[in-house]
């Protein structure tokens, strides 16, 4: 299996309707299920979108936390 490049990786999607898609992006992320289905309902379902919102919240930039 081929490795994915950056670009390859900036188009993926999670769906948050997927047990097993759920529980290997919070793996690959560190993160809880809860905060991956809360992520992807702020900002859709993008990786890069969701790491980027996931990043703010452990920086506490988020205001309705």
């Amino acid at each position: 299996m081929a490795q994915q490049t950056g670009a390859d990786t900036r188009d993926e999607r999670i769906d948050a309707e997927n047990d097993d898609d759920i529980r290997r992006w919070a793996n690959e992320l560190g993160v809880t299920h809860v905060a991956i289905i809360d992520a992807v309902a702020k900002v859709g379902p993008r990786v890069a979108d969701v790491r980027r919102q996931l990043d703010q919240a452990m920086a506490g930039g988020q205001a309705d936390a």
